[in-house]
């Protein structure tokens, strides 16, 4: 008789581990399929990021390569700005 307990308490015992264990690894599968899914909108993204970079190189949106404008050159477009519409802004300058 003891062994009719033992062996029904066993099997209750790794039914239980075993629901256990597929809960687990049901869970794991779906944390692994977001994180698969959120790579790959990541990579999308980045990839569009450096479309989006390459477009506005190529449309001199970039600051790269521009000359660069001295503190006087500044002060006079400044100047020029100022004086526009008064007839002197090319006459002074």
């Amino acid at each position: 008789m003891e062994e009719i307990e033992n062996k029904e308490v066993t099997e209750q015992v790794t039914t239980e581990d075993t629901q256990a264990s597929d809960d687990l690894i049901k869970q794991a599968t779906e944390a692994a399929e977001r994180l698969e899914k959120a790579n790959q909108q990541m990579a999308d993204l980045m990839a569009k990021q450096a479309s989006e970079k390459v477009k506005s190189s190529f449309a001199g949106e970039s600051y790269a390569g521009r000359p660069q404008v001295s503190k006087e050159e500044k002060e006079i477009a400044e100047a020029k700005k100022f004086l526009a519409g008064t007839g002197y802004e090319d006459e002074l300058f």
